[in-house]
């Protein structure tokens, strides 16, 4: 091989060896080794990962209690206020629930009668689902409570959120002002419900009784509710307008149907 050759040579080399440390050098660095964790070290969650939920579990040897409830809430107003409205109710709930059965204070005799002894235990769980509009936030949240009755049981309690002002709704304010509102729910659902009740029974047929108790024309009545896809979603819950087995039912009204009635801010 001549000079020429071997120069020509000796400098591919010295650039095949520089790409190769540069490559090796970019490897490094956007894959960094892993980090051994010795076992019982607590590690921390990155700062761009931040829970959504503030999740609530208190297990004891005679109640199990989970809860949750969201951590913030996006309305333009920030959302304080719901949040804050929320906490509450569901540090509320829990509280009742346990000074109701007593849990902090069971005797030896409540222990034994109760069968808390063999197995028997109270618990609550509280947890949510999210329902939006255009104009509006929906917390839906289903309370599962065992308090050693018959069967446990399952309720709901619902917040609605206006998304620009942040305040809480009331079924009242999606209404125009002096709008019969109740009794023309208690219309709506009466004709709704038979036919919602025989399909989610499989043909078992509705009680016009329990229907018509149900949804009398009365705030009670239409407590829960939200606001999805074009519908005002009644819930009733298991016992308002059926028996037990038949659980919760669903009334979506359209709101294109309420269309007179209804505040036109809070028109699809």
């Amino acid at each position: 091989m001549d000079l020429k050759h071997k120069h020509l040579a000796v400098i591919s080399a010295g650039a095949l060896i520089a790409i190769f440390l540069g490559l090796a050098v970019w490897y490094m660095v956007s894959h960094p080794a892993p980090v051994a964790i010795a076992p019982g070290v607590a590690t921390t969650t990155p700062a761009e990962v931040t829970p959504t939920d503030k999740t609530i579990i208190d297990l004891q040897k005679y109640y199990e209690i989970r809860a949750k409830y969201p951590l913030s809430v996006p309305t333009q107003d920030g959302g304080a206020y719901a949040q804050r409205t929320m906490e509450k109710w569901v540090t509320d709930q829990i509280a009742t629930f346990k000074s109701d059965s007593k849990l902090d204070s069971l005797t030896p005799e409540d222990i034994k009668m109760q069968g808390l002894d063999q197995g028997q235990m109270y618990a609550l769980t509280i947890a949510y689902k999210l329902h939006t509009s255009s104009s509006t936030i929906s917390y839906d949240y289903e309370i599962y409570a065992n308090t050693l009755g018959a069967h446990p049981n399952t309720y709901y309690h619902t917040f609605t959120f206006d998304k620009q002002t942040g305040a809480l709704l009331e079924l009242s304010d999606l209404f125009k002002a002096g709008t019969p509102y109740l009794d023309l729910l208690s219309t709506r659902t009466r004709a709704d419900l038979p036919a919602i009740i025989d399909k989610q029974s499989n043909g078992g047929g509705a009680d016009t009784s329990d229907i018509t108790y149900g949804t009398a024309p009365k705030i009670e009545s239409f407590q829960n509710f939200y606001i999805e896809n074009g519908n005002l979603v009644i819930v009733f819950a298991p016992y308002q307008v059926g028996p037990y087995a038949l659980g919760t039912v669903l009334d979506p009204i359209p709101l294109s149907s309420l269309k007179a009635s209804l505040n036109s801010k809070y028109l699809p």
